[in-house]
């Protein structure tokens, strides 16, 4: 018999929590979940941290979080890029670049002087001669070869091409 009280209990006990559970899925917007609705875009988006953000229904649902996405420098939730990761340069085609967070697309620093290195900037920025004009021979004392070499800046455009003797017998 006391087996039989305590099982009524339990069995009493779980169905007046049923109305509890069934609140817990009670819908912001209205209903039941998944009730009248549909969640479908637009939604809208709650700051959570620096880079995510809460996704919810126009109903007020909560859809989950995710990450953010920085059009321009800021997202839809309102949260600014921080620009804490890569960047890279953008030549503004005239001996300057922009330093553009890799992120958003942002420039985070602009018109920063290009630094040569060899015949370029690493922004793409071509900073050496561009060889236009006359090239001249130079002989390479071997007496079988020569080099062509830029008339403006002396870089080797052409090694070592095989002489063609002269009347004068001389490269």
């Amino acid at each position: 018999m006391k087996k039989l009280f305590a099982l009524l209990m339990a069995l009493v006990l779980v169905i007046s929590a049923v109305p509890l559970m069934a609140s817990a899925t009670q819908h912001p917007g209205g209903g039941e979940e998944p009730g009248e609705c549909p969640h479908t875009a637009p939604y809208d988006y709650f700051p959570v941290t620096g880079t995510t953000h809460e996704v919810k229904c126009k109903c007020g649902w909560p859809m989950g979080t995710a990450e953010c996405v920085f059009d321009g420098g800021a997202c839809a939730c309102g949260n600014v890029c921080p620009h804490n990761g890569a960047q890279k340069l953008a030549s503004n085609n005239n001996g300057t670049h922009n330093a553009v967070c890799a992120t958003c697309g942002g420039v985070m620093a602009a018109n920063i002087p290009c630094e040569k290195q060899g015949d370029s900037c690493a922004c793409g920025w071509f900073m050496g001669c561009k060889h236009e004009g006359a090239q001249k021979l130079v002989s390479n004392e071997d007496g079988k070869t020569h080099n062509a070499v830029c008339g403006k800046c002396d870089e080797v455009m052409s090694a070592n091409i095989p002489c063609e003797k002269q009347a004068n017998g001389k490269c």
